[in-house]
């Protein structure tokens, strides 16, 4: 079977939308490869939405392909903290998304607390959330990882002196994930909730039942409302991004929520300028 493609577009020009997807720790633009082509061959209304990818790994040539040597890379070689990467991610948008109104950014993993981080330097320097109008986050620790805190305790030590021999510090982008004494994650949850993030965009929270690297209550970072939180059962941190079919039930609340979303924004819009015109006569 031949590898599938990175769909760039679907639905009918013009474009107005960006889709914006956000890979984990040790992965790669690929990594939603299965999740995209689905969208792109049940893809069945006219609107239209250009699919882009951000990738932030180092090239391995033939060894990126094996998936545990690209883990063992990371945990020794380590690489920038998450929210150098959140840098990275604007500066993406900013290249990527100048001739679109709306983007909609879809994180697995590691690369929701990227967006998330993202979103609060935007706030913070603009009052507004920019381009951006939804999140959706697939199995991202928001709260941490059990995994990762175990790697900081039992394996970083030994793992210290090839940092040294390899010319690099720790595994910032692990450490940053620490289910305890996390500053990033102190700082950002605390940001993110100070600001009202929750209520400035569209924000879902997917994960799965049968996750082992991520637990349900980081995944789901519930709030006063759990609007917007969903398990799937039957999923783990991998196969929850990707789908067989449309009738997926962790791809089917984004399937859903694209048919609604450039219909609904458009109609706030024109509800916005009517609004205006209306307080300068």
């Amino acid at each position: 079977m031949g590898e599938l493609k990175l769909p760039e577009q679907i639905g009918k020009p013009p474009v107005e939308n960006a889709i914006v997807f956000i890979h984990g720790l040790n992965g790669n633009e690929k990594t939603w490869n299965k999740f995209s082509n689905c969208l792109h061959k049940n893809w069945d209304v006219d609107d239209c939405y250009d699919l882009e990818y951000e990738c932030y790994t180092v090239e391995m040539g033939l060894l990126k392909k094996v998936p545990i040597v690209r883990s063992i890379y990371s945990g020794l070689k380590g690489g920038p903290q998450v929210i150098e990467l959140s840098n990275h991610l604007g500066n993406t948008i900013d290249e990527i998304c100048k001739q679109h109104k709306r983007v909609i950014l879809v994180a697995h993993s590691m690369g929701g607390l990227i967006a998330r981080q993202y979103l609060v330097n935007t706030l913070i320097n603009t009052k507004t959330t920019g381009k951006v109008k939804c999140l959706f986050t697939y199995a991202t620790p928001h709260y941490g990882s059990k995994l990762a805190t175990f790697y900081k305790l039992l394996l970083k030590p030994i793992f210290t002196p090839l940092h040294y021999i390899w010319g690099s510090g720790n595994s910032k982008q692990i450490v940053d994930m620490c289910r305890t004494n996390s500053e990033f994650l102190e700082d950002l949850n605390s940001d993110w909730n100070k600001l009202g993030l929750n209520t400035k965009i569209d924000f879902f929270r997917i994960f799965g039942g049968y996750d082992w690297v991520v637990d349900k209550k980081s995944a789901s970072m519930r709030d006063s409302t759990n609007k917007n939180v969903k398990l799937v059962s039957s999923k783990n941190h991998f196969n929850i991004i990707r789908p067989k079919n449309k009738k997926d039930r962790a791809f089917i609340p984004f399937y859903n929520y694209l048919k609604e979303f450039k219909r609904n924004y458009e109609e706030q819009e024109m509800l916005e300028e009517d609004n205006y015109y209306d307080e300068i006569l």
